[in-house]
């Protein structure tokens, strides 16, 4: 099991931010090379706003959690 280190606010942002390059990859405003970059970021920030863990955070043994989240 991965070790939690993102907190709820930096979850809450990244679902944003997942929103945010999706959304024109489904309306077919971006195509070519930035739509396969953009549906990439979507998947691995997904990755981590599910889990709960950021490999980058980890490699740095940084957290944005704290005790109660």
């Amino acid at each position: 099991m991965l070790p939690k280190n993102i907190g709820f606010i930096d979850q809450l942002v990244r679902g944003l931010i997942i929103v945010d390059l999706l959304i024109p990859c489904l309306l077919g405003i971006v195509s070519g090379p930035l739509l396969y970059l953009f549906v990439t970021l979507s998947v691995v920030l997904g990755f981590s706003c599910l889990t709960g863990f950021c490999p980058c955070y980890g490699a740095f043994k940084f957290s944005t959690r704290r005790e109660w989240d």
